[in-house]
């Protein structure tokens, strides 16, 4: 590694709300690794000092994400790719759970069991696709990035082509 572990845990907060560009994967492991320290001390010390820096870094962990699939030469919108599908799952399951309530109240067990039924149905599948595609993230954070230029930027690495040091960085 050509430059010490700290670098990384702060290059992202340097890069605070830099949504273009490539991060390499020691500048995207090392700031996730930053940000589970700083958790778990802040919640140690304090745990309202926890929100507030839960929140300060919010916004660099969203940007240094679309930067590491920006590496991968992939848009950074499959960064919120399970929420968009969670979002509507929890909705249509809300609904259909409601209207078996209401079924329920009405007198109608059968409406109660079915609605209910069917919302567990929605979640569990919605919550399976959301899982898929996280596994998929954690694939492509994983991937070594693009060799050479690609639609994002230039290689943050160079372009050493059969380097040790590309291989694992």
């Amino acid at each position: 590694m050509d430059k010490p572990a700290t670098f990384w845990m702060l290059e992202s907060m340097r890069k605070y709300a830099t949504f273009s560009g490539r991060a390499r994967r020691a500048e995207y492991w090392w700031f996730y690794l930053f940000t589970i320290i700083g958790s778990i001390v802040t919640s140690i010390i304090f745990a309202p000092l926890n929100i507030i820096f839960s929140l300060a870094v919010i916004i660099p962990s969203l940007a240094v994400g679309v930067r590491r699939l920006h590496d991968t030469n992939r848009s950074g919108w499959w960064l919120i790719a399970p929420i968009v599908i969670l979002i509507p799952v929890y909705a249509i399951a809300f609904a259909m759970g409601l209207g078996g309530a209401l079924g329920g109240i009405a007198g109608s067990g059968a409406a109660a069991g079915a609605g209910l039924g069917g919302a567990v149905i929605v979640l569990i599948i919605g919550g399976l696709a959301a899982l898929v595609i996280g596994i998929l993230l954690l694939v492509w954070f994983c991937s070594r990035g693009t060799d050479g230029p690609n639609r994002y930027g230039p290689d943050p690495l160079g372009a050493a082509d059969g380097d040790l040091a590309r291989d694992f960085a």
